[in-house]
């Protein structure tokens, strides 16, 4: 069957995984459903379609209904969205039949991509048992020309250490990159520190990293992950991509469990390591929170727009000492070096 998902719609509120990072969480089902013999398309936000031009898992991608020849599918998907009411009668519609509050709170509760796999199994009507489901597969790369831009930009014969200064929310935000980038620069001189994210360096960032950030389109960054030894963040898109390009990741949680982001299914193409700060009694706090990205900390509630909660308050050393494990157990090779080619 040609399949058109949909995650986003004009005016249409979104139940759930509406993040840029989120909408790599759902390539999985994707896979599923083309190793089921289906064709994907998919109709999202422009960002996303954007972001995941390069997706093995998706054919075209549209970023506004009116592009979409509807008639040319054979099965129109929802996929944490509301369905509008032009598409509420379709007789290809393959709608779940829970409501958007009980779809939300399903998925608050369980590995995302296992539920988006899940979706995507009820929409054909084909849902796999344990014994029988393959291995979730997250793949994404980035263009030829991206790649071209990012060696131009990354210094060749050196390992590039990414860290990203982007959080959605400041209950995700570590204050202590710049200590993470000194530390690595003394640790591994051979190294280059590239930052990333939409947030800018501080002052008390070391000469020479690498400032990338707010300068990169999505295709760049999917390239300059691409390229990196090793790719260090708070949970978001960037580690989410990390592990997507199969790159060591390092993710930092704080308000959410590893488990709910990083599937115990996934098909990992390098090692990935989770940090979560022992610190704070509530963590993991989602979903209790409702909206994370505007909510207060539930220990802390009278918290500065920029302080950081206890559970980012994540020793340096300890993250250091994880991007070390990271590399070390990626064996000796430069792992940057066959994206640069």
């Amino acid at each position: 069957m040609k399949l058109l998902v949909f995650d986003a719609w004009p005016g249409e509120p979104i139940t759930c995984g509406s993040g840029l990072g989120s909408s790599l969480l759902k390539l999985p089902a994707f896979e599923d459903a083309r190793a089921a013999g289906h064709t994907v398309d998919l109709l999202t936000s422009p960002p996303k379609a954007e972001l995941l031009a390069n997706a093995s898992a998706v054919g075209r991608r549209y970023g506004d209904p009116s592009e979409v020849p509807w008639h040319a599918y054979d099965c129109l998907v929802p996929f944490g969205v509301s369905v509008p009411a032009s598409l509420r009668a379709h007789p290809r519609l393959r709608a779940d039949s829970r409501s958007p509050a009980r779809l939300k709170a399903d998925y608050e509760q369980v590995s995302h991509v296992s539920f988006w796999r899940g979706l995507m199994a009820n929409a054909l009507a084909a849902p796999p048992t344990p014994a029988t489901a393959p291995p979730a597969i997250m793949s994404i790369s980035p263009s030829a020309e991206s790649l071209a831009w990012a060696e131009a930009r990354l210094p060749r014969g050196q390992r590039v250490v990414t860290l990203s200064l982007s959080a959605l929310t400041n209950l995700k935000r570590y204050p202590r990159w710049a200590e993470v980038a000194r530390e690595v620069g003394r640790l591994l001189p051979d190294a280059c520190v590239a930052l990333v994210g939409l947030e800018p360096p501080g002052a008390d960032f070391p000469a020479g990293v690498l400032d990338l950030t707010r300068g990169t389109s999505l295709d760049q960054l999917v390239a300059v992950v691409a390229s990196s030894a090793v790719v260090a963040g708070s949970d978001g898109l960037v580690t989410n991509l990390g592990v997507a390009c199969g790159r060591p990741t390092l993710a930092l949680f704080t308000v959410i469990r590893p488990a709910f982001v990083i599937d115990p299914d996934l098909a990992l193409g390098a090692p990935v390591c989770s940090l979560v700060h022992p610190g704070c009694p509530l963590q993991p706090c989602y979903p209790r929170l409702g909206d994370y990205r505007t909510a207060a900390c539930p220990l802390d509630p009278g918290l500065g727009p920029i302080d950081p909660p206890r559970c980012a308050k994540f020793d340096p050393a300890e993250v250091v000492a994880a991007l070390a494990s990271l590399l070390t157990r990626d064996g000796a090779r430069d792992p940057g070096a066959d994206a640069l080619r």
